[in-house]
């Protein structure tokens, strides 16, 4: 059991957050100066919380395909079919938690933001080769 728990335990935790937060109606009301929205800064057109939201869903499937790699390699070289199965895992999760988003008010399934999240995946798996790689003997 303890082996499971420290194999998967952090990404069920990471799956946790993300439901949480897109659980929320407003995930941005917690930062600081949200009720100026997009008064005080833009960047090429968008708001402060829409890049925020855009580098959250690279981050945030980043960090997921980076822990869905670990369990998923557990003792284990890390190989392209563990690392296939780990994109697989984090796919089917980003575009379950898309589709969770439709039943929540204020949200909704957005293609754009499942293909941020394909992004982040790939970074993750990418940055997963990499430090695997150098880390090698």
């Amino acid at each position: 059991m303890r082996s499971f728990l420290l194999r998967w335990g952090p990404v069920l935790l990471w799956m946790a957050l993300i439901f949480a937060i897109s659980a929320d109606s407003d995930p941005y009301r917690m930062l600081p100066g949200w009720e100026e929205k997009c008064l005080s800064a833009r960047l090429n057109g968008l708001c402060q919380d829409e890049m925020l939201g855009r580098v959250s869903h690279v981050l945030e499937y980043a960090v997921l395909a980076v822990l869905f790699s670990r369990a998923v390699t557990w003792g284990r070289v890390p190989r392209g079919a563990f690392l296939e199965l780990a994109v697989g895992l984090s796919a089917a999760y980003a575009l379950l938690d898309e589709v969770h988003q439709l039943f929540v008010p204020g949200r909704t399934f957005q293609l754009f933001d499942l293909g941020m999240d394909l992004g982040g995946i790939l970074l993750g798996i990418l940055l997963y080769r990499l430090v695997k790689r150098l880390s090698q003997p």
